[in-house]
Parts: structure tokens; C-alpha cells; sequence
């Protein structure tokens, strides 16, 4: 269950990334977090850690939940979100 400051992130989040998917831009449905909390215990307040994902990207085929963790993933969800934020002409800072 999330806590107040995960639900008022995840808005942040959303809002921040226009509410799409860090991957394909589909509306996103969820806040994933890149080191995921089994990697780390302070996984929802690391700073450039929470993305907005479509369920597809999240927990689909080609999500970033199966078939595990690889760095691979973890490497493609910063480098679109960088892109992203880029694209949406925002400042690194505010992620």
C-alpha cells in the first residue's frame, strides 16, 4: 500500500511527464520506480528514480517486470525520461 507522499509523488511524476509513458508515450497508468524497492529500501524517495509507465510497459511483454531485472532496463527508462524532459522542456532538476 502506498503512502500519502508515494500518492502525491506519483501526481508530481505524472504531471511532470505530461502523464505518458516514458517509453512509447502511451497514457501511462502507473509510477514505476527504476532501482526497484526489492533492490533498495529508499527505492520511492531516490532522487531520478520514478517513472510513468503504460501497463504495457510496466508489466506486459515488453515491461520492465518480466523476465526480471537487467541494467539494460534500468539504463532504457533514464535515458527516455532524460529525453522526455528534454523534449517537454522541462528542467533535469525537477525529476
Amino acid at each position: 500500500m502506498k503512502s500519502d507522499w508515494e500518492r502525491e509523488d506519483d501526481k508530481r511524476i505524472m504531471k511532470l511527464f505530461r502523464g505518458r509513458c516514458v517509453v512509447c508515450m502511451r497514457p501511462a497508468e502507473v509510477v514505476h520506480e527504476i532501482v526497484t524497492r526489492a533492490r533498495s529500501k529508499n527505492a520511492t524517495t531516490m532522487k531520478n528514480n520514478r517513472v510513468p509507465l503504460c501497463i504495457y510497459h510496466h508489466t506486459g511483454e515488453g515491461g520492465v517486470h518480466f523476465n526480471g531485472y537487467t541494467g539494460d532496463k534500468e539504463a532504457l527508462l533514464r535515458n527516455r525520461a532524460i529525453e522526455l524532459l528534454i523534449m517537454f522542456d522541462e528542467d533535469l532538476i525537477s525529476w
